[in-house]
């Protein structure tokens, strides 16, 4: 009669069909009667039940229109939290899951190399004759040079006795760095910096010969794998470092031989006018490594449930028992932000206590953002399942959706990388950037609600929450 696929599907037609066909026992219960009586018994029994249908189906249609009842999602919220019980170790997993990718990100991402292998070349000097450590030899740069090389924490430094047997490694990745120090680096790094007067005191006293044939480009060559960027670029950062250990280290060692006024710096060491130094890698991309797991774990819960439910008959009991769809998506909200909280505390003790990563702002706001951003993924969740009408569907959705999070949003990349202006433009406006930059302010730069950044995190995160969750409500309309 129906043309339903499942006896539930044909009953629920049978109770949303026309009352005139239909006796109710109660306003939460209808039955069917159906009995074979005589034709004149039949026809006035009928005629009882259809006048008392009518009167019922008043009564019916002025409750459909009440206020949610707060019994109702008390209810509903209490067979959801009963439903986190059936699995214990999934609750457990749940519960930590946010942590577990912090602890990730803390021991794989964000610290510097400690073991790049680079190989040097000394034409100058085999710097066999360790006497350059103790006393001044304005010959022996070079020297000096490698021993700043060796003593860097990034480098593992492999000596090579020719040019061509290092670039022969270089080209089989055996060093991702080489460096050539030509046969008269000293004496030309010399004739650059200092006064004729001195030059030629120098020349004097360490008797250089064919001096003039000596010009003033003689310089460290480099090379490094291109092919790595992020690894060329730590490695560009400790050169820094390392020269300016090399220009101190020739300054003081030689200060007495080759004058007072000697100074091979090029500039001062940089000051933090935001945030601090030390700061690197790992500090930046944890924000986003705390936010983006709570986001899309919550948005999974909530996707997972609710398609869960449809596919079991339970909201198709929920709507004959007469609860609202408002009130369904609120006890789904109630009952999964109490496990997105202990997340977020778990995260936090691990973040902030056990790896003990710095927050020069107020912690208060951080919290409130990633709660806010948890709240988003709970909502994104509900708009998902409620569009898709199978869980693969809603997966696959919510892939995409995470893709482009992790790819726009700024976690791995600044935003002022990109190419046009109307995109970093819209990028700012998906759920997850300015809640990052934001985070980053807070925890970084040691701003709070004061910062436009934090207040538009806030906001857009209120914003999406409320987009998702009133679509979502209109959507759930059709399952009803």
């Amino acid at each position: 009669r129906f043309q339903a696929s499942t006896l539930e599907s044909a009953f629920l037609h049978l109770c949303q069909q026309d009352l005139q066909d239909i006796g109710i026992a109660d306003n939460n219960e209808m039955v069917l009667s159906v009995s074979v009586l005589p034709a004149t018994e039949s026809a006035l029994n009928g005629q009882k039940v259809l006048n008392f249908a009518r009167n019922v189906s008043k009564d019916h249609l002025q409750i459909s229109v009440n206020w949610p009842s707060v019994s109702n999602i008390s209810a509903l919220t209490i067979k959801n939290m009963i439903s986190f019980k059936r699995n214990l170790l999934l609750l457990f997993f749940l519960f930590i899951s946010p942590a577990l990718f912090a602890v990730l990100n803390c021991l794989a991402i964000g610290s510097k190399p400690r073991t790049i292998p680079v190989g040097v070349v000394n034409l100058e000097s085999n710097c066999s004759d360790k006497s350059f450590t103790r006393t001044c030899e304005a010959d022996m740069f070079g020297c000096y040079f490698e021993l700043s090389l060796n003593g860097s924490e990034e480098f593992t430094v492999k000596s090579f006795s020719s040019v061509s047997q290092m670039m022969m490694e270089a080209k089989q990745a055996s060093v991702w760095a080489t460096f050539i120090v030509p046969q008269n680096f000293s004496v030309s790094y010399l004739k650059r910096i200092l006064k004729k007067d001195e030059y030629a005191e120098f020349i004097y006293f360490y008797d250089i010969l064919d001096e003039d044939l000596i010009g003033e480009d003689e310089k460290i060559y480099i090379s490094m794998d291109m092919s790595f960027k992020p690894i060329a670029g730590f490695i560009r950062e400790s050169l820094k470092k390392l020269l300016t250990t090399f220009q101190e280290k020739v300054r003081k060692m030689c200060a007495d031989d080759i004058g007072d006024e000697f100074d091979g710096a090029v500039s001062f060491d940089p000051t933090a006018s935001l945030g601090d130094k030390d700061f690197g890698f790992l500090e930046y991309i944890m924000p986003g490594d705390v936010i983006i797991p709570i986001y899309f774990m919550a948005m999974a819960r909530t996707l997972e449930a609710f398609i869960g439910e449809r596919s079991q008959g339970l909201l198709e009991r929920s709507w004959i028992a007469g609860v609202l769809p408002f009130e369904i998506l609120v006890s789904f909200i109630l009952s999964h932000l109490f496990a997105m909280c202990i997340q977020v505390l778990i995260a936090m003790l691990t973040v902030f206590v056990v790896f003990k990563m710095p927050c020069l702002g107020h912690l208060f706001w951080y919290v409130v953002l990633i709660l806010f951003q948890g709240f988003t993924g709970l909502c994104n969740g509900f708009f998902l399942s409620t569009v898709c009408r199978t869980a693969s569907e809603a997966m696959l959705l919510a892939t995409v959706n995470s893709l482009l999070a992790i790819i726009a949003c700024g976690n791995f990349w600044p935003l002022a990388c990109m190419q046009y202006q109307w995109m970093e433009s819209l990028a700012w406006y998906l759920p997850h950037t300015a809640s990052l930059q934001g985070a980053r302010d807070i925890t970084l730069r040691g701003w709070g609600i004061e910062a436009q950044s934090v207040r538009h995190g806030l906001g857009i995160s209120a914003g999406w929450s409320f987009l998702f969750f009133t679509a979502s409500w209109a959507l759930v309309f059709r399952f009803q």
